[in-house]
């Protein structure tokens, strides 16, 4: 047998390319502007709140938790990780964010480098070019850094595993996806490819073997932690058949822009519970067109190419036909673009357009609350806001349908085509430019000083709507012979004997209106308004404060959301001037303000006596003496529970009313210590008896994370999540010395 020199080819070596560097220096520069101030809380506490309850309350785990373990061993670093930015100076709010983020960008950057690699070994023209294109693309920026969503991790999956297929590497291509899989279960695509590759003859029986071995082993790892806990089990299949519900159509669709979605691009054709067989026909079919191309083509980098096109082809198809999909999901679109680009030339300003299109859609219309929600939301506590952004939900539609049509234009030149990667230099560098200019823009909106100023110690201390997904579990209600019984499902049971920290239970009640008149008489300037006399019941002595709102107008308060929040009038209660506490847009040139009224000083029996003053010039009252729209409710009080025969005082708190629904909005009475099942015979407050509409839950809200388990452990928490990340960052620079040398004889 020969012997074969292999010394020459391991010396042969290519450098990563400057244009790779500076595209990560652009994505880490812009993502960093992101990390601390953008973000969707609902999303962002959905993912990290599982972790917090467990470091805060001792709440298990895995309670309500659908994904893998490694998910979860991220989600606690990001708690710890947060804290040790806490500590540092930076607002609670900030810090977790922030923390959760890091590894999503860290994702980014090697999917960057896999995606040159896999060019690379594909002998693309300009392997470095769809790297660039994906580290530069607003849409990978904004996921990671901005949302904070995980799709950065399946595409980090999808890629990376191609790549270590290529480098025949199953055993650890198949960890890859697994892990994959913990966090979301579109990397189950990847089995097809590989038995794809497997007919192909570019993947032997053994090595087949050796990846499915690698999932199976990463899976397991994954799961088998959160199934071995009952609390887990419940949680993961409740997860489970929830999203195939809703993957299936037999749930509630998901409401707001679907950018991702080929049936946005249809206009109002949809096919409703058949998409999934509409997409399986589509994976199909795929897989029978690169087999047959196969056939046709037996040259064995013919052969690869068709295969890791085929990979993006799958994940394509299932984003594209699933009417759920997000605008989020646009990164799914521009990994899937990619992974293609690395084997046939797709038209640069497809992959770069459509995505940011797709993505755009959700920007322009964020579930109707606006483009700023996605900065404000995360301070609103602090009242921090930017520039305006104009919203339209017919522009939304329009730029996602359009961004729909760009990603379909684009793969169907590339079959047409089926070319090898030669990108023309006018295509490539105006795709550039796209992509440069939408990450800028993101970066400079993201710098304004309204948002950093909740960064500092002076910001929130947690996510705003961090108590909504995680310290609120509801339980049943029902009525008979004059009792409520108010009961809560096993699992919560279970999981309330096992957390550390006893939770209390809050009631929902209906307010009880102390004063009503929203029949509207005429418009008079607020200057005009003459004083109201309100008479309450004796038993009103008995409340804390009150709500006062009122209906005012102003002809620029045309449309919403409209700036009504400036120069209001000043509400006058005998010698009390009350400033405005919130307001409501209700219809053009009108909008409802409410306002806070202190302690009552009578015990009982008093007349308030209702006037506006000041404010800017041209604000009008609808009302006129007698006849005021006007509306009096309860905003805290002292309450009086029967439970079981037993007297339990607790406080009640209720929200300002709803604009033309006196007394509509439920509030929240606590002090109930937790039992599975609760019989209530009686709810006073302020001396009326109240009817429970509802019952759920709760956790006492504390900072960021309180010291439940200890500062120490949550350092080290962090220390150890921020380690890690080092580490990764360390492995990245080791990971480009290994890209640089081509280990041909490996190959060979």
């Amino acid at each position: 047998m020969a012997r074969v020199d292999v010394l020459p080819v391991l010396a042969k070596r290519q450098r990563i390319p400057r244009v790779i560097w500076g595209a990560i220096g652009f994505h880490v520069a812009v993502a960093l502007a992101l990390l601390p101030v953008a973000g969707y809380p609902y999303d962002l506490s959905g993912l990290t709140g599982a972790a917090g309850s467990w470091l805060r309350w001792g709440v298990p785990l895995f309670y309500g938790w659908k994904f893998g373990f490694d998910l979860t061993v991220a989600a606690v670093g990001a708690q710890g990780l947060g804290f040790l930015l806490h500590q540092a100076g930076m607002s609670g709010a900030a810090a977790l964010t922030a923390a959760w983020k890091l590894p999503l960008l860290l994702s980014d950057l090697v999917t960057g480098l896999a995606l040159y690699d896999l060019g690379r070994r594909l002998e693309a023209g300009r392997p470095e070019l769809v790297a660039v294109l994906w580290l530069v693309s607003p849409v990978s920026i904004w996921v990671a850094a901005g949302h904070g969503q995980v799709e950065p991790l399946t595409v980090l999956a999808f890629v990376l595993s191609l790549d270590l297929l290529l480098r025949r590497r199953p055993l650890l291509a198949g960890v890859v996806v697994g892990l994959g899989i913990g966090v979301e279960y579109l990397p189950l695509l990847m089995v097809l490819v590989v038995a794809l590759l497997a007919y192909m003859g570019l993947v032997t029986r053994r090595q087949a073997n050796r990846f499915v071995v690698g999932t199976g082993s990463a899976v397991l790892a994954c799961f088998a932690p959160i199934l071995a806990s009952p609390i887990g089990r419940e949680s993961v299949f409740t997860g489970l058949l929830s999203s195939a519900k809703q993957t299936a159509g037999l749930a509630t669709p998901v409401v707001g822009a679907k950018g991702s979605s080929l049936w946005l691009f249809l206009g109002d054709l949809s096919p409703g519970r058949l998409w999934l067989p509409a997409a399986a026909v589509a994976c199909l079919a795929l897989l029978g067109m690169t087999a047959r191309a196969v056939r046709r083509h037996g040259e064995v980098r013919r052969r690869k190419r068709l295969g890791v096109a085929a990979a993006g082809g799958l994940l394509l198809c299932v984003v594209l036909f699933d009417p759920n999909t997000l605008p989020q999901f646009a990164d799914l679109s521009l990994g899937a673009l990619c992974i293609i680009a690395t084997a046939f030339d797709v038209p640069p300003l497809a992959i770069v357009a459509g995505p940011m299109m797709q993505l755009a859609d959700g920007l322009l219309w964020v579930g109707g609350a606006g483009f700023q929600s996605y900065w404000y939301d995360m301070w609103a506590k602090s009242g921090n806001s930017g520039w305006a952004f104009p919203q339209s939900v017919i522009l939304a539609d329009w730029v996602g349908a359009v961004g729909a049509g760009v990603v379909i234009a684009g793969v169907v030149i590339t079959v047409v085509s089926a070319a090898p990667v030669r990108p023309r230099k006018i295509l490539m560098w105006s795709a550039l430019a796209l992509a440069c200019a939408g990450s800028v823009f993101l970066g400079v909106w993201s710098a304004q000083p309204a948002y950093w100023q909740g960064v500092g110690p002076s910001g929130p201390k947690t996510l705003v709507d961090f108590p909504l997904y995680t310290d609120m579990q509801p339980g049943s209600t029902s009525f008979a012979d004059g009792v409520t019984v108010v009961s809560f499902p096993p699992i919560l049971r279970e999981v309330v004997r096992n957390t550390a920290v006893r939770p209390t239970v809050v009631l929902d009640v209906q307010p009880p209106t102390l004063y009503a008149q929203d029949e509207a008489g005429y418009a008079v300037p607020v200057r005009t308004v003459p004083r109201v006399l309100v008479r309450l019941a004796p038993e009103a002595g008995e409340l804390q404060s009150m709500w006062a709102t009122v209906l005012l107008g102003k002809p620029s308060w045309r449309s919403e959301p409209a700036d009504v929040s400036r120069d209001l009038p000043i509400l006058l209660d005998g010698s009390s001037r009350v400033r405005a506490d919130t307001s409501q847009w209700v219809a053009p040139g009108w909008c409802i303000v409410s306002y806070a009224l202190p302690r009552l000083a009578p015990p009982a029996g008093r007349a308030l006596t209702v006037s506006l003053y000041g404010g800017e010039a041209g604000i009008l009252w609808n009302g006129v003496r007698g006849r005021p729209w006007l509306t009096v409710g309860v905003r805290t009080a002292p309450a009086r529970i029967i439970a079981g025969g037993r007297a339990v005082n607790g406080r009640a708190a209720f929200p300002s009313p709803q604009p033309g629904v006196p007394g509509s909005v439920d509030g929240t009475v606590g002090g109930l210590s937790f039992q599975p099942s609760i019989k209530i015979s009686q709810v006073r407050i302020g001396g009326q008896a109240m009817t429970v509409t509802g019952a759920a839950v709760t956790w006492p809200l504390s900072d960021p994370l309180d010291g439940r388990i200890g500062a120490f452990w949550l350092n080290t928490i962090g220390a150890a999540d921020l380690g890690v990340l080092l580490a990764g960052l360390v492995a990245i620079i080791g990971w480009t010395g290994a890209l640089a040398t081509m280990n041909l004889a490996e190959e060979t």
